[in-house]
């Protein structure tokens, strides 16, 4: 285990923060870890976009009726809940 107190006094921190910066330099290559990222994923990827452009055409569908048309179009299914409003 490598001495932590006296960088952490040299530079006005707490030893855990010198171990956390070591840590985060070895894994990530800087002392600052990545960011995470914020929301859920989306579930209509980009590949199915140009298919639910198709639906701008029917605006008056129910969600059933989209899960059809989006299928019958890209050849797969979606799930209901990917296909509600966000």
């Amino acid at each position: 285990m490598v001495a932590t107190a006296p960088p952490a006094k040299a530079a006005y921190c707490t030893p855990r923060s010198i171990s956390t910066a070591r840590s985060n330099l070895r894994c990530f290559g800087s002392v600052k870890a990545p960011t995470n990222g914020i929301g859920q994923r989306r579930t209509i990827t980009y590949l199915c976009l140009n298919p639910c452009e198709r639906l701008l055409e029917k605006p008056n569908l129910y969600r059933d009726e989209m899960v059809i048309l989006l299928w019958a179009l890209a050849e797969h299914s979606h799930r209901l809940d990917g296909l509600g409003k966000q």
